[in-house]
């Protein structure tokens, strides 16, 4: 083998070498982008939860009653307050999901997930909340299949 042959072949190693290279990069590349939208989704779940526990607080929950017109008898404050405890358990329960969806939570994070949402949707307040938002979507099928789940067990 010639010298010039042994430098093609070295020149054809070094272009395999960075295509391969390349191909790892945008592997990771993909990876990075969505570690970052979930980051940021989780961001926002965040933001949206501490709102609706701080807006739970008994004196809050009585002053978003009379700020909406209406009176804040101690029925309502109750009232408030689940809404905004049903309200953050659901996005945070609908955030792990999406996660499952993008890859990012394991199989043992969602059967907890999973057991936690049975849980939740046992008690009848609860479960009519759930229910009620149980739409189209890959969640809303979620809560209805373990919804099926619960009713047969």
């Amino acid at each position: 083998m010639s010298l010039v042959d042994l430098a093609s072949l070295g020149t054809l190693a070094s272009s395999v070498a960075v295509f391969v290279s390349l191909i790892y990069l945008a592997m990771q590349m993909r990876q990075n982008a969505k570690h970052t939208m979930a980051l940021i989704h989780q961001g926002r779940v965040a933001r949206i939860v501490d709102l609706q526990l701080r807006a739970a607080d008994p004196a809050m929950a009585a002053a978003i009653i009379a700020g909406n017109g209406r009176a804040p008898t101690p029925e309502a404050v109750l009232e408030h307050q689940f809404a905004q405890h049903c309200w953050a358990t659901f996005m945070s329960m609908e955030d792990t999901f999406a996660q499952r969806a993008e890859g990012l939570v394991g199989p043992e994070q969602f059967e907890g997930l999973r057991r936690g949402l049975v849980a939740v949707i046992s008690e009848p307040g609860m479960q009519a909340f759930f229910l009620a938002r149980a739409d189209g979507s890959p969640f809303g099928q979620f809560i209805r299949e373990n919804l099926a789940r619960l009713s047969h067990a």
